[in-house]
């Protein structure tokens, strides 16, 4: 096995200053939750602009199909980097790649290096000296340890989700029931046998305590002492230290299980949908393909005939946006009980507002009680043996929030980006780890020649930072709250341009009459030339327009709302009443413009 110290890797960032000057500590005063620096396991201890934030992530992979051979990465990310840099290839960190699974009892042994160094980066610290010649003294906290729920299991030494207490988290008892499939092949086959597994019907069980992680607790399935209990960073999180990723949680659990609900009869849910139904979901999800915005992570596909190719994420999105529109609307035009559809609303509210970027109390409250309305309809009207551990783990959602902040800020999705690339990159079947460990130090070593030499050439070349920023985004105004143009098709154009299209000047000089207050002869001339882009972002949201104007996609469609003058037929001697009214309509063209004298 290939280690690469994280005090080195660490270094690499404090040295230079275009990186140095990066890191900080990023807690905000909102009252919102935006990012992990919010969340009360972080702001609880202190932390400055010197001491970093790390979240440490597992995952294992088979790099062959058929193989044997599995390969397990642990993966770090930096928190104090900016958001829009966190998670960008060059700015993450690989420790290690180990030749086994990351289930498999001998992880620690593996996983021991790490630990101990960062247990002297979180009490000595690092003295690094910089590019300038100062030494600069840092340390390095580790504030979780995650990955899917069996690699979670590992680090934390419990004996799985199959086990009787199979929540991490809780105390809950599991039931071992016969599975679903199992109850519909035993009913056409007496002779066959039974398969079983476990599941979590009820609220959710006692906490486990941070002394079960210390010292083991096998009367409940924590195996043994956990190695990362010995980090002073452990301390305040208990249970929670290990995480809850939202994208094996929701895009490879809850989502898929959704949707099997809808279309499997052999799970016995209340909301199967029949032939026709289906069919009606199928050809709605087809027809709005065109309007589903540009801006969403997943692909929105047919998935009531086959899940084939169909990712997390698309799932994510599918739970998010289709069945709270298209699937609730079939299952109101059919028997199915209001109670199972008022039910399932409240799950599918739980997991959008658990995937926000930004979280409020109100918003964490929310969530607890869609969770406890989900479940109080599941303990008498689903199956038991639907009720597995990712929807139990639903419980847990809200303190993970409040302790961690937002799940996407603190979610897997870097890991397996980084499992996809390592994967094409292993090729030897004969000494696979090896061959892994090379790769490591390869991809380690360009992604700290991006990260310095980057800067160098910008300096070298004398090339302003500011005028390459500005051939993607156009600033009308350089203020805080001022909209951004973004590409692409970021151009300068002319009112001329749009003079057939849209009859543009017409609609500008009406613009700058209502803004300026004055009568149509009295405005200056309008400057013919404006700023044309494909994306506008205000507010910090980004909004897509139809520009190239021969495009077809139709995810366009935005409300606004606009002041309007009640007294506009009054004449010119009226006066201005303006009120507020919401619109519904396509943004076709954004654009900057402005007058003569100003």
């Amino acid at each position: 096995m290939l280690y690469l110290p994280i005090a080195d890797q660490l270094a690499t960032f404090i040295a230079h200053s275009p990186t140095r000057q990066l890191l900080r500590n990023k807690a905000t005063s909102s009252g919102e939750i935006r990012i992990i620096f919010d969340g009360s396991v972080v702001k609880e201890k202190y932390f400055g602009d010197n001491d970093l934030v790390c979240v440490l992530y597992v995952d294992g992979f088979r790099p062959y199909i058929h193989s044997v051979v599995s390969i397990t990465i642990v993966h770090l990310v930096l928190m104090n980097l900016p958001d829009d840099k966190m998670y960008k290839n060059e700015n993450m960190l690989q420790a290690s790649i180990i030749p086994t699974s990351s289930h498999d009892d001998n992880l620690d042994s593996f996983l021991a290096p790490l630990i101990q160094e960062m247990k002297q980066l979180e009490s000595r610290g690092i003295d690094v000296l910089c590019d300038n010649g100062v030494e600069r003294h840092y340390t390095a906290n580790l504030v979780m340890a995650t990955g899917d729920i069996p690699g979670c299991a590992s680090l934390c030494h419990h004996s799985g989700h199959m086990s009787y207490y199979g929540c991490r988290i809780c105390l809950i008892k599991g039931q071992r029931l016969e599975s679903p499939k199992s109850v519909s092949r035993r009913e056409s086959n007496d002779t066959s046998s039974a398969g079983y597994g476990m599941y979590f019907p009820g609220e959710a069980g006692p906490p486990r305590l941070e002394y079960d992680f210390r010292t083991g607790d096998k009367e409940h399935n924590i195996k043994s002492p956990s190695p990362f209990t010995e980090l002073q960073s452990f301390s305040g999180s208990g249970p929670f230290f290990f995480g809850c990723d939202e994208m094996h949680l929701y895009g490879c659990n809850i989502g898929p299980g959704v949707f099997a609900w809808l279309t499997n009869p052999i799970l016995r849910a209340p909301y199967l949908l029949n032939k026709a139904q289906k069919i009606s979901v199928s050809n709605a999800i087809k027809k709005s393909i065109p309007t589903w915005p540009g801006t969403f992570e997943g692909i929105i596909k047919d998935v009531m005939n086959t899940t084939k190719d169909s990712r997390a994420v698309d799932f994510i999105a599918l739970l998010q946006y289709v069945v709270p529109t298209i699937v609730i609307d079939q299952l109101e035009a059919t028997n199915c009980p209001k109670e199972a559809i008022s039910a399932l609303a409240c799950l599918v509210k739980a997991c959008s507002l658990s995937l926000s970027w930004k979280i409020t109390t109100a918003d964490i409250e929310s969530i607890n009680e869609a969770v406890k309305s989900w479940h109080n309809y599941t303990v008498d009207n689903i199956p038991k043996n639907l009720q597995t551990v990712c929807l139990h783990y639903l419980h847990h959602v809200p303190e993970v929030l409040r302790l961690y902040g937002p799940l996407r800020g603190i979610g897997a999705r870097c890991m397996e980006r980084s499992v996809g690339l390592f994967d094409k990159m292993i090729k030897s079947t004969k000494i696979p780890g090896v061959n892994a460990g090379n790769q490591l130090k390869m991809v380690a070593a360009s992604r700290f020649q991006t990260r310095t030499n980057k800067q160098e050439i910008i300096e070298l070349e004398g090339v302003d930072p500011e005028a390459t920023r500005s051939q993607v985004i156009y600033y009308g105004d350089r203020t805080s709250n001022e909209p951004e143009l973004w590409g692409p098709h970021l151009a300068e154009m002319t009112t001329d341009d749009f003079a057939d299209t849209y009859n543009l000047t017409h609609y500008l000089r009406n613009y700058w009459v209502r803004v300026r207050k004055v009568l149509p002869g009295s405005l200056p001339l309008l400057k013919k030339n404006i700023h044309v882009g494909k994306r506008l972002n205000f507010n910090e949201i980004s909004y897509d327009c139809k520009l190239p104007l021969r495009t077809e996609k139709h995810g366009t469609f935005i409300k606004l709302e606009l002041p309007v003058d009640m007294n506009a037929y009054g004449g010119l001697a009226s006066e201005d009443r303006s009120e507020p009214r919401v619109f519904f309509g396509e943004a076709l063209l954004f654009f900057w413009s402005s007058v003569h004298g100003g």
